[in-house]
């Protein structure tokens, strides 16, 4: 899909300068106890919202490590349409494990909101535009966070942005990026929804 292939061009390009630049043998990948693994709940507004699954993406063949995702639910679940369409709060929270450009991250969330968009795509084109000029370069650490609401979205980042859409049927499509049809994995999407106990 077009989502999976750009994002793992841009980090195997990454990936390979670092490797010939740096004359390294065996290059290894961050440990998966150094991923530090959410809290079972948070709390938001003075409401607690209770951890559904969580997962690291990866791409290519190197299986590079690109964020950990974690979905938190007012209630669990295991069925994503019920997520998707519930009219409860949720929050999407992601934690990158290396550096991604903005230019990157664009085009990821471009490419996996089409992919998982049916109806509405070309009357959201603009939410999602200005959500994409809000997106700055991430350091590794560095964190988004989407709260999902009836009839809005609200997204913050900890290098300070702020957005909010006032939509519910982009707030569907978004959330649909990582538990719609055309996830980033189908494991991670599995790990969301607490199916799969490992974290990959």
């Amino acid at each position: 899909m077009v989502f999976k292939n750009r994002l793992s061009f841009f980090l195997i390009v990454h990936f390979l300068f670092y490797f010939i630049s740096e004359k390294i043998v065996h290059a290894q990948l961050p440990e998966m106890k150094n991923s530090a693994i959410a809290s079972e709940w948070i709390e938001r507004r003075g409401q607690l919202f209770f951890l559904n699954g969580q997962g690291i993406h990866t791409v290519s063949l190197f299986k590079i490590q690109v964020y950990k995702i974690s979905l938190f639910l007012e209630k669990r679940s295991k069925f994503p349409e019920e997520i998707i369409t519930s009219a409860a709060k949720k929050i999407i929270l992601l934690k990158f494990l290396r550096d991604l450009g903005a230019a990157q991250l664009r085009l990821a969330f471009s490419d996996g909101f089409y992919e998982n968009c049916a109806i509405h795509c070309q009357t959201l084109k603009p939410y999602l535009e200005d959500l994409n000029s809000k997106i700055s370069d991430m350091k590794e650490g560095d964190s988004l966070e989407f709260q999902f609401f009836e009839n809005r979205v609200i997204f913050n980042s900890s290098v300070g942005s702020y957005f909010e859409v006032k939509n519910p049927n982009f707030g569907r499509i978004l959330l649909s990026i990582w538990l719609g049809s055309s996830p980033p994995s189908a494991l991670l999407k599995e790990n969301l929804l607490g199916i799969s106990g490992s974290l990959k």
